[in-house]
């Protein structure tokens, strides 16, 4: 038996149940469908396209239906109103997963695995038993198929196909009774039937040229149906009307009695043969078959088979002789037995016929020899029961002749009269079952069908179209049912093709063929869930299985198939395959849809990247493996670029409008469509994508200026968390990395910046100027904390003068020597070695010296990477980045530099109290005669005086050697060498011509400074390990050029002022060439040296002290009005339009930023003031037109005056006293208002202290601009500005309507803050000033404020004018 079957399955989506549990309706449907094997519904997914026939009808559920609701639906059987719709909303997630694929979770296969697929033999349980009442098709096919094997199949065909009739029919026995009776009748009527038909045919009856497409296929329709007719009564006419076949089986035979006397056995054998039911002696009918003898065998077994015919009526008794062989006499007749054919007339058994039959045996008169032979002593064969066993299979049938017969039974008519189409519809249905197992029709009953399609003159249109209509109904996507599908629309194709047929014919073809078109098209719409390529578990396309390629291309073919030669085909493909651009895309959108905890929108950028992964291995595949399998003139390649490419720039089009904010994912989403651009749409970007391509420079240039913006709140919070989390830890002391941690968090965060923005692969002309801005503002930021946190650890920077401090000088000296003492001893214990003096500077201060040092080192590699990554790029002009950084490194040298001035002051004051001690003149030294002659000091005396301080600069610098770097050391050891000679010219030469100089005093400092200039030398040289002689000396050498003008009596003093030329005079030359040889002084012999190093005001202090003499007292009367201001003019570069044009209106000393001892000047024309920071002279001049405004007030009981210029700076001059603090209020006020009439004066002379609360003072709006770096908008307005401190540094706090401004007074920066930026505003206090007001970002960070008059109302004002800022941006947003 020859059994085709088709068990049909699909996608195994076991493999995908963790993640189908939070998809969309979309797969879930999708899930639901393959499952249930719905592929009406399949089809309705996304489609508004109605099918042709009903086989496709289906209901819709709402987009957003969950599982529950769609089962609901399926009971209800009515669609989902509009209200309901609108009501139902995807689910939200609360967290956000990383992205995958839409395509990779609706197949994740792994390489090679294909859709499974599996043909397996039939399940018969699962066939319906045939109910003989209400299948009465079936029953009529059934009963032609038995009359059929009746007429013209062989008997074994005939046995055979009963045994596939029981196995698929499955009817009881007195159903197949009752048609095989049916059977037997129609049998009968067979050439009348055929007959009747021809008449028919010959009279138009069935067809007329009326049901053809013209006359000429009615003819050829009619001679063919004529001929099948006629060659069927041919052969029939030739059958024998009467025919009975049996197939007999003789098995064995049991208890035979004993013939042979000698051996008591039998040699029994068996004759078969026909008689009739009227034969009295049937044993004497002719033997036809006869089986083989079994020797000597009471119970013989035979199981031999024989094939029966009789045309005879009267033979109808099958005679089962049996006899028993002799070798001598004739053989022996043991017995017979009857098998009566007429109980089997009009049936067709379904199965053989097993039975047992006694022997009957015959009596009759032994011969003389035979008795002989046979008789034996105690032999006794009466009591005998021989039992024979057969196996027959008979079949009888009667054909009638026609022409002298007519059918007179009304069930035979009717059975010729059925609506075989009918029948043949109900015969598929049957075999191709609703179970979902596919074709199961045995080939024998196949051919059953089409010569009972020929007997009926039915056309197998009929049949090929039922079939393929069923195969619709059932169909699931695998190779069987394709290939099966394509094969009966080849037969129908050719059906049509090459035999006539009627329009009923050709609709029912048409109709059929657009059904099997409608479900091709369908599965090409969604080719690619259809026929999944192999996705691996990175979202890499990686081909397509064997199995899934053979599908999409029965697929095709099918398709092609469907249509005739002159269509165009690929036409028709193009417009499926367009289809599924759109409903994949929205398949995708619809799944990858995420809703945000921020935002309960789906529509966002995080679905949008998930849109794009999946529509990026969507790509892929339409490129790699779908467009090798599709005919290559339907260029599916292009057309899905194209597609998606249309859909994808719509999308992010649209969601990028309404994207208010930046965060990574906008920039993920760059980077995926650069990679689309660079990667699988390159080729196509010139030709099909020309006119789509998206313009990333514009569509993302907003977002890279709200990146910058949000990067100055990011770093801005980094730099706010560093200064509370940095230690000033060296990060590896042991293998001398002494800066700190927070110098490589900073360029690490700044490196990826730079990073980002140079690799967003955008057009950077209009955003770099604003990167690098950012930067230098970070970098300006870390600098302020650094330089805040450096001036924290100074404390007592400058001291006061007083004995305190020499006995606390003395004190540690002391101390250092007994601890150097202790060290050096083998006595001493551990813990006393464990003992140190501690140091002026902290090892803290190093490290932020170091930090700030390194921090250019890595602000220059990243100027220099910078560049070197923009060289290719033609947008940015060479040396543009080097020229925006350069005013940041120069700014960060100066602070780097005054950084350092201020710590090596730490040490100078000390120095100066050093030499101040050492300089205390020594009675015995000072009594001699001569006091302008050079005094001589021993050996032993020079290291008495000088050993103080080697003691503490070798403690000091030791410390500072291990804990600083190189550069900066080396700076700190020039500096403190610098600091010593500063300190002996600022007493030697003071800035003022004193009253009363004493001369042996001046001798002794001057004797003892070039005296111990050898010994300080050979310690900072250190045998050269230190600093260079040759630097040392040319660093020193203009403090010993000035010294010997002491010396040189008043005569030559007097020449040289009148002739201004110290080169000129001899014994200046002789003197100074005396001192350098006997005291190894840095004095040159360069001829220009004396006019480089010395000024008139220099001669004129050496006359000061010789003004006992009348000719230096007639110089010092002559230029008393006026040395003062020449000496000014000279120190501070004041243009020399005159002296007259100047003057000295008055002069006091103060305090200037971080307490830093200053010298000011009021003139007439500008005020000037030279702050003394160690060796550097810091010189500020300002004339009073560029003043804006002057503040007096008193802070914590320290008198000060901030004066504001045009440029944007405040000057901080502080610790007056009270009387000359007004005084020079007074007089700089009075020259300033001389300029500028509009100048803001503000003069506050209440006192503030921690429980009273002072009326602020504030400047006009105009009369201070903000910052430089911060320019106002064109609409904005300033509301007020206050004076404040942070940090304890002077600043500025500016309220505009837009902005809250802060500026730094001391490093000159600014920064801006947006009042929808601040969070909350509350008063505070601190352990510095218990008044002040904190503000508190949305970033988290916080700024205190203080040292202003009235906390409560800058409190108030903030409030009011954030609460302003808000309700009016809310009635904009209106």
């Amino acid at each position: 038996m020859n059994t085709n079957k088709l068990n049909i399955n699909v996608l195994d989506f076991k493999l995908v149940s963790d993640s189908v549990s939070n998809l969309g309706l979309g797969f879930d449907h999708l899930k639901k469908v393959v499952h249930n094997h719905d592929f009406a519904a399949y089809f309705s997914m996304n489609s508004a396209e109605d099918s042709p026939t009903a086989l496709f009808k289906h209901h819709h559920h709402s987009k957003f239906a969950t599982e529950d609701q769609i089962k609901d639906e399926d009971k209800k059987s009515e669609l989902p109103t509009k209200q309901d719709e609108q009501h139902q909303k995807p689910i939200e997630m609360n967290k956000l997963v990383p992205s995958k694929s839409f395509m990779s979770l609706l197949i994740q296969n792994e390489y090679n695995a294909t859709v499974s697929l599996k043909v397996t033999s039939p399940d018969t349980s699962k066939s319906p038993a045939l109910q003989i009442s209400n299948n009465p098709n079936i029953n009529v096919i059934y009963t032609y198929f038995l009359s059929e094997l009746l007429i013209s199949q062989p008997l074994n065909s005939i046995r055979k196909t009963m045994s596939v009739f029981q196995e698929h029919f499955k009817l009881t026995d007195d159903q197949h009774k009752i048609l095989e009776k049916r059977s037997y009748a129609l049998c009968k009527y067979y050439l009348l039937e055929l007959k009747s038909r021809k008449e028919k045919l010959e009279s138009d009856k069935i067809f007329n040229a009326g049901d053809f497409k013209d006359q000429e296929s009615f003819k050829q329709w009619k001679q063919s149906q004529l001929k099948m007719v006629t060659d069927l009564l041919a052969v029939g006419e030739k059958l024998p009307h009467y025919l009975q076949t049996v197939i007999f089986k003789v098995i064995k035979g049991t208890d035979l009695p004993i013939k042979d006397v000698e051996t008591k056995s039998t040699d029994a054998y068996v004759c078969l043969g026909f008689s009739s039911s009227t034969n009295e002696k049937p044993y004497h009918a002719k033997s036809l078959f006869k089986t083989t003898v079994q020797k000597k065998n009471l119970n013989p077994v035979w199981n031999e088979c024989f094939v029966m015919h009789s045309e005879k009526l009267e033979d109808n008794v099958i005679v089962v002789s049996l006899y028993d062989e002799d070798m001598i006499t004739k053989h022996d007749f043991i017995g017979h037995s009857l098998v009566h054919l007429d109980e089997y007339k009009h049936t067709v058994p379904r199965a053989d016929i097993e039975q047992s039959h006694h022997l009957i045996f015959k009596k009759k008169k032994k011969s003389i020899l035979s008795s002989i032979l046979h008789t034996s002593s105690g032999v006794d064969n009466s009591k005998v029961n021989s039992e024979i066993y057969i196996q027959f299979y008979p079949i009888i049938r009667e054909i009638l002749n026609h022409q002298n017969n007519v059918c007179n039974d009304p069930e035979i008519q009717s059975l010729i009269q059925s609506d075989h189409k009918e029948c043949v519809h109900g015969l598929v249905k049957y075999f191709i079952g609703e179970d979902g197992e596919g074709i199961r029709v045995p080939i024998e009953i196949i051919d059953l069908v089409e010569i009972y399609e020929k007997r009926v003159g039915l056309s197998p249109i009929y049949r090929l179209t039922a079939t393929l209509e069923r195969l619709l109904q059932i169909f699931s996507i695998s190779k069987d049912s394709l290939e099966e599908i394509k094969k009966q629309l080849f037969l129908l194709n050719n059906e049509v093709k090459n035999h006539p047929h009627s329009n009923q014919e050709q609709k029912l073809y048409i109709t059929t063929k657009k059904s099997v078109r409608v479900l091709v098209k369908k599965l090409l719409q969604k080719y690619a869930i259809t026929f999944p390529a192999v996705i691996d578990d990175e979202n890499k396309v990686c081909g397509i299985s064997d199995e899934n390629r053979k599908l999409l291309k029965l697929t095709v073919e099918i398709l092609f198939s469907t249509y005739t030669n002159n269509e165009p085909i690929v036409l028709k493909l193009n417009h499926c395959i367009q289809k599924f651009f759109p409903y994949f895309y929205a398949l995708v959108k619809e799944k990858s849809q995420v809703a945000l905890k921020t935002d309960k929108e789906f529509d966002n950028i995080v679905s949008l990247l998930n849109i794009y992964d999946s529509v990026e291995v969507q790509l892929n595949s339409d490129l790699d493996v779908y467009s090798s399998l599709f005919p290559s003139d339907l260029e599916l390649s292009s057309k899905s670029v194209v597609a998606y490419y249309k859909l994808l720039k719509e999308e992010t089009l649209l969601q990028l409008s309404k994207e208010t904010e930046v965060c990574m994912e906008t920039f993920t989403l760059l980077k995926k469509i650069q990679k689309l651009h660079n990667g699988i749409l390159s080729e196509y970007l010139d030709a099909e994508l020309k006119d789509e391509k998206m313009d990333l420079d514009k569509i993302f240039d907003k977002f890279v200026s709200m990146w910058i913006e949000e990067s100055k709140v990011q770093f801005q919070s980094w730099i706010e968390r560093s200064v509370k989390s940095e230690t000033w830890e060296p990060l590896d002391m042991k293998n001398k990395i002494l800066h700190s941690a927070s110098v490589h968090d900073l360029f690490s965060i700044l490196e990826i910046g730079k990073n980002h923005i140079l690799t967003l692969g955008l057009s950077l002309k209009d955003h770099l100027s604003d990167f690098i801005g950012l930067i230098d503002m970070i970098y300006q930021e870390y600098l302020d904390m650094v330089m805040n946190s450096v001036l924290s650890e100074l404390k007592d920077l400058f001291l006061d003068k007083s004995q305190e401090n020499n006995k606390y000088f003395k004190t540690l000296i002391d101390q250092i020597i007994k601890c150097n003492d202790v060290n050096t001893s083998k006595t001493s214990t551990e813990e006393e070695k464990q003992a140190k003096v501690d140091s002026q500077l902290s090892n803290t201060i190093c490290i932020q010296l170091n930090s700030l040092e390194y921090s250019r080192v890595l602000l220059d590699e990243f100027v220099t990477s910078m560049e070197d990554k923009l060289k290719d790029n033609d947008e940015i002009p060479s040396g543009m980045v080097s020229d925006e950084f350069r005013k940041t490194f120069n700014a960060s040298k100066q602070r780097y530099e005054y950084l350092t001035d201020l710590v090596i002051s730490k040490i100078g004051q000390w120095i100066k109290i050093s030499l101040g001690i050492m300089m205390d003149p020594i009675k015995e030294l000072m009594s001699k005669a001569d006091p302008w002659s050079a005094i001589e000091f021993q050996d032993e005396k020079i290291q008495e005086l000088i050993d103080p301080l080697f003691t503490f600069l070798n403690n000091e610098l030791s410390i500072l050697s291990n804990n600083l770097y190189p550069t900066t050391f080396n700076k700190f050891i020039k500096g403190v060498w610098l600091t010593i000679w500063k300190e002996c010219e600022r007493t030697l030469f003071p800035n003022s011509l004193k009253k009363n100089v004493h001369p042996g005093q001046l001798n002794y400092k001057l004797s003892l400074i070039m005296n111990i200039y050898q010994y300080i030398e050979e310690f900072f040289n250190a045998s050269g390990k230190g600093l260079s002689q040759d630097q040392l000396r040319s660093s020193a050498e203009y403090l010993f050029f000035r010294l010997p003008i002491y010396l040189l009596p008043c005569s030559d003093l007097v020449q040289i002022f009148e002739k201004k030329d110290f080169n000129a005079n001899n014994d200046l030359v002789k003197l100074s060439n005396e001192f350098s040889k006997k005291y190894n002084l840095p004095i040159s012999n360069s001829k220009n040296s004396f006019n480089s190093y010395l000024k008139e005001f220099h001669v004129l202090l050496s006359l000061h002290t010789k003004k006992s003499e009348n000719d230096a007292k007639k110089i010092l009367n002559s230029v008393q009005d006026h040395y003062k201001i020449k000496h000014i003019k000279e120190r501070f570069n004041i243009p020399d339009d005159g002296a007259s044009s100047e003057q000295l209106l008055d002069k006091f000393k103060c305090k200037s930023s971080f307490g830093v001892p200053t010298e000011v000047y009021v003139l007439k024309n500008y005020i000037c003031w030279s702050s003394y920071l160690s060796y550097n002279e810091n010189h500020v001049l300002i004339h009073y037109k560029d003043i804006t405004a002057i503040q007096k007030h008193t802070f914590n009981g320290s008198n000060s005056i901030h004066i504001l210029t045009a440029d944007h700076r405040t000057h901080d001059l502080w610790s007056f006293k009270p009387l000359k603090r007004d005084r020079a209020f007074r007089n700089i006020s009075n020259q300033a208002h001389n300029f500028n009439e509009k100048i803001q004066i503000v003069d506050q002379q209440q006192d503030i202290d921690d429980n009273k609360v002072v009326q602020p003072q504030q400047s006009s709006p105009k009369s201070e601009p903000i910052k430089n770096n911060q320019p106002l908008s064109k609409d904005e307005k300033i509301i007020s500005e206050y004076s404040v401190f942070k940090h304890g540094i002077v600043g500025k706090l500016t309220l505009s309507d837009q902005y809250l401004y802060y500026h730094n007074s001391i490093t000159g920066s600014s920064q801006k803050y947006l009042w929808s930026d601040i969070n909350t505003v509350r008063k505070d206090g601190t352990s510095f000033l218990p008044l002040g007001v904190r503000i508190i970002f949305k970033s988290g960070k916080e700024k205190l404020f203080t040292g202003f008059y009235d906390k409560t109302k800058l409190y108030n004002e903030i409030s009011q004018t954030k609460s302003l800022y808000q309700t009016k941006h809310q009635l904009l947003s209106k």
